[in-house]
């Protein structure tokens, strides 16, 4: 029998050990440096998106901004176009002026009610009976 043929295997590439050779403790320290590794990709992805969301958000409120600022300009020509006509029509501008501020004031009435009543929607109240926390 002749043993030499398999002590005579070349050692691993680079000297580095097998996965064999490394045991429980090698195994375990190669887990915990790729579960860091995916830490920290995902932490990296986590801010790179949230910086993307920053950004999409600011955009979109300068936007909101500026369309309504165009629409505040539309309104005004409008309003001053119907004032303009009635005043041709011979209406007195106070009396065109009192009209449209009574018409801003129950436009104006009718959205905040609306809006009060959307504020019941942001008491979590589903939530906080889950919880418990019901006050």
């Amino acid at each position: 029998m002749n043993t030499s043929a398999t002590d005579s295997r070349p050692p691993p590439a680079g000297g580095a050990a097998s996965p064999d050779d490394s045991g429980p403790a090698g195994l375990l320290t190669e887990w915990i440096a790729a579960y860091g590794q995916r830490f920290s990709s995902a932490a990296q992805l986590v801010m790179a998106e949230t910086r993307l969301a920053i950004t999409s958000f600011v955009l979109m409120v300068f936007g909101v901004v500026v369309a309504a600022g165009f629409l505040m300009f539309a309104w005004a020509l409008v309003l001053y176009a119907g004032m303009r006509a009635s005043a041709l029509a011979g209406m007195p501008l106070v009396a065109i002026a009192v009209i449209l501020a009574l018409l801003h004031l129950g436009a104006a009435a009718l959205v905040f009610r609306a809006v009060s009543r959307l504020g019941s929607r942001l008491e979590f109240e589903a939530t906080r009976e889950m919880l418990g926390t019901d006050p």
